[in-house]
């Protein structure tokens, strides 16, 4: 069977791939196509003269629409390739051809095959500058059959959305956006899905590209509905990440809630020794010092920090009892100054809740006390913010 792909371009294919001949010839591809757009009730000849020879006469009309399918149905294979006298119209039965079955398909229902059909706009980059005629039905045609897919996409996510599938309506609002980027409302309903997917960075990024194409291609500024849910998205994300840290403080049971305060890292090309392994230790000693005065959480004893290790995992913080947050850091020493970073983990959710680096020349006998100090003084105040907030 020949097969006629419209989707994307114009061409025929046999078994050795695509035809020569008069089936390569654009003219008569357009026929091809014509045909194949009239379905199963055909085109008459003089909708091929109109639209393909409009300058000719009657009788050369007559004469070249002859000319044109005697060759086509020779290098078809056949007068049965394009069957009718007056109303011509391709046989299925030799003639696959794709625009036919993505209809043919949306008239029985079978619209996630119709939308695997559609590989492109009908007769993309196709052109006949000597038939204007040709050319607007050309157009009215691609914009009629992007609106099929169009509805066709929207009725499959919205399927997939009532079924629960997320991942699926997604993919078919993100093919949607695709092919008509500029669109605010499928911009939003693309962005409502991935929030409700739980990834509301990915809603943002889409909000971002959205507002970005619009003003490369149209000079405008966004719409304003996208603009407005990409800020409501910021806000609530800023609310849970704030109702997340005030979970951290102890309601009714401080005992419920612990911070443990790591053994610090060692970070440089310098080799480690008893040394700085030492001024580490006296570092996290000095900042559950700090910590035990009046923080609203509970403070692990060294002890028990220092048990755990100076990496466990969150995995393993998690399997302790009562740890909500976790102070982890690391030194690194030049040859002038030791420089510390020190970052605050919320264990359940496995996020930073704050981090912050301190660096200080290598000869301050004051280094430690004024890291942990300022480093105390951070979390608490972290703390505070949150619960009043």
């Amino acid at each position: 069977m020949l097969r006629l792909l419209t989707f994307g371009g114009l061409s025929v294919h046999g078994a050795a791939g695509p035809l020569a001949g008069s089936a390569a010839q654009p003219r008569r591809l357009a026929v091809l196509a014509l045909l194949a757009r009239g379905g199963r009730r055909g085109v008459s000849r003089s909708k091929l003269l109109a639209l393909l020879w409009p300058d000719a006469s009657e009788d050369q009309g007559r004469r070249v629409v002859t000319q044109a399918l005697y060759a086509l149905r020779r290098d078809l294979g056949g007068d049965r390739a394009i069957a009718g006298t007056q109303d011509l119209r391709l046989d299925n039965d030799v003639v696959w051809c794709d625009v036919r079955e993505f209809e043919e398909a949306l008239d029985r229902g079978a619209v996630d095959s119709a939308a695997a059909l559609y590989t492109g706009p009908f007769l993309d980059g196709f052109r006949l500058a000597s038939a204007p005629e040709f050319e607007r039905w050309a157009d009215d045609a691609r914009s009629a059959l992007q609106h099929k897919l169009h509805d066709a996409l929207e009725r499959l996510a919205r399927e997939a959305e009532h079924a629960g599938q997320l991942a699926h309506a997604l993919a078919w609002w993100r093919r949607r956006a695709a092919d008509d980027p500029l669109n605010a409302r499928v911009a939003l309903e693309v962005m409502r899905v991935l929030v409700a997917s739980g990834d509301r960075s990915g809603a943002l990024r889409h909000a971002r590209v959205f507002e970005a194409l619009t003003s490369a291609e149209l000079g405008l500024p966004a719409d304003r509905d996208v603009l407005d849910f990409a800020a409501s998205i910021r806000r609530d994300a800023r609310d849970v990440e704030a109702r997340e840290r005030v979970s951290l403080l102890p309601h009714g049971n401080a005992a419920a809630n612990a911070i443990a305060v790591l053994p610090f890292t060692h970070l440089g090309v310098e080799a480690d020794d008893d040394e700085q392994r030492r001024w580490r230790d006296a570092l996290a000693e000095e900042m559950i010092g700090e910590l035990s005065r009046d923080l609203p959480l509970r403070v692990l004893a060294r002890t028990a920090s220092f048990a755990l290790g100076a990496a466990p995992g969150l995995s393993a913080l998690r399997a302790e009892p009562g740890i909500a947050l976790a102070l982890e850091g690391s030194v690194r020493r030049t040859a002038s100054t030791v420089r510390v970073t020190a970052r605050l983990v919320h264990v359940a959710g496995g996020h930073s809740v704050w981090s912050e680096r301190f660096e200080r020349p290598l000869d301050d006998t004051a280094a430690q006390d004024h890291i942990a100090l300022t480093v105390a003084d951070r979390v608490r105040d972290t703390l505070t913010r949150d619960a009043s907030s």
